[in-house]
């Protein structure tokens, strides 16, 4: 199961010449065992101190805790890593499929649950990274593959767990 971690991040002046930045993480503090490559909003050049960059990572396993640094690039190559920021994702839904997690449907899956991903059926959790308002906590809960959409495949996972409880 994954999830998605969004980075923020002020690139900081002066800054010239930029291409692109790299953001890398994993497990243990000072060891970034993965990377990505992403588009800056401001390249070459931000023009103000208080500009936000900003990045969305998918497929991150759900109840570990990440550490996180940010590079610029340009054609020199790299720069050194910024200060690390760390999340510690949040855990998988017990029993998978539980979306409506309060009253009676609290800890099973049941007809509550399968309303409440009827309404986000269609819905992405990522609409725009870039945006403030990118992030829908309730498609969220209702992607229960976690690939971003709520979609059949959710709807086949919660079909057959239905009636399960913790």
């Amino acid at each position: 199961m994954a999830d998605v971690a969004k980075l923020e991040w002020n690139p900081g002046l002066p800054a010239t010449d930029l291409t692109h930045y790299e953001v890398s993480w994993g497990t243990t503090p000072g060891t970034y065992s993965k990377s990505e490559k992403t588009n800056c909003l401001f390249c070459p050049a931000p023009v103000s101190p208080d500009l936000v960059e900003r990045h969305c990572l998918g497929s991150v396993p759900r109840g570990q805790t990440f550490y996180f640094a940010v590079q610029a690039a340009n054609i020199a190559g790299l720069s050194g890593y910024s200060n690390e920021v760390f999340k510690t994702m949040s855990p998988a839904t017990n029993p998978l499929g539980n979306i409506e997690v309060t009253g009676f449907s609290a800890n099973r899956i049941d007809g509550y649950d399968l309303i409440a991903l009827g309404e986000k059926f269609g819905a992405s959790v990522i609409t725009n990274c870039a945006s403030d308002s990118y992030y829908d906590v309730n498609a969220e809960k209702a992607d229960i593959n976690y690939d971003g959409r709520v979609d059949a495949a959710d709807l086949v996972v919660l079909a057959a767990n239905f009636g399960r409880s913790s």
